[in-house]
């Protein structure tokens, strides 16, 4: 991992909502080859996600609520792959892609103690790619009223195939996050 970055955006008004959601992520990996036609390969690949959703509030009360989402997933995904010469030239390959999907799905949360509770999101669609879904699930603590931190696990899950262009893949593991309030 050269470099990644998550980061949300929330504003909100009665029972409306719009999110943001962004993620860049470029990793980087270079190995020595044994066999006789190149010494070396690099492989570099970076993916850019961007997706706006609207929210509409379907359930409220008791420290819960519940939400209906509905937006699109911007994609832009490059893959480059460099060999080191050895018998043969060295050789460059490049390419990437970039694509949308529609998307819908739920989200929630839950007070389970005045100031613990629980989350969790899921949202599915398609149409740039074959297929694409991820969920959430996590906890949080209310610091101050306008200050939350939370913990919880991501899984994003694409798959694209498109001519000679695949990529099947997910972005997953745990997340630390504070959400501010204004």
């Amino acid at each position: 991992l050269n470099f990644g970055f998550m980061g949300t955006f929330e504003a909100g008004k009665k029972r409306c909502t719009i999110i943001t959601d962004l993620i860049y992520i470029s990793l980087e990996e270079s190995r020595a080859l044994t066999g006789p036609l190149f010494s070396n390969l690099e492989v570099n690949q970076k993916a850019f996600m961007l997706s706006p959703v609207v929210g509409y509030r379907l359930i409220e009360g008791d420290g819960a609520f519940l939400d209906a989402l509905v937006g699109v997933r911007f994609w832009h995904l490059s893959t480059r792959l460099e060999t080191q010469p050895r018998l043969l030239a060295g050789r460059v390959a490049e390419q990437s892609k970039n694509w949308a999907d529609v998307i819908g799905g739920l989200r929630g949360q839950v007070h389970v103690w005045r100031i613990i509770s629980l989350m969790g999101r899921g949202d599915f669609g398609g149409g740039g790619s074959d297929f694409t879904y991820q969920l959430f699930g996590g906890a949080g603590i209310d610091v101050t009223s306008s200050i939350s931190l939370f913990a919880g696990y991501r899984y994003l899950d694409i798959k694209y195939t498109r001519g000679d262009f695949l990529f099947d893949g997910a972005i997953k593991g745990p997340v630390l996050g504070a959400a501010f309030r204004f």
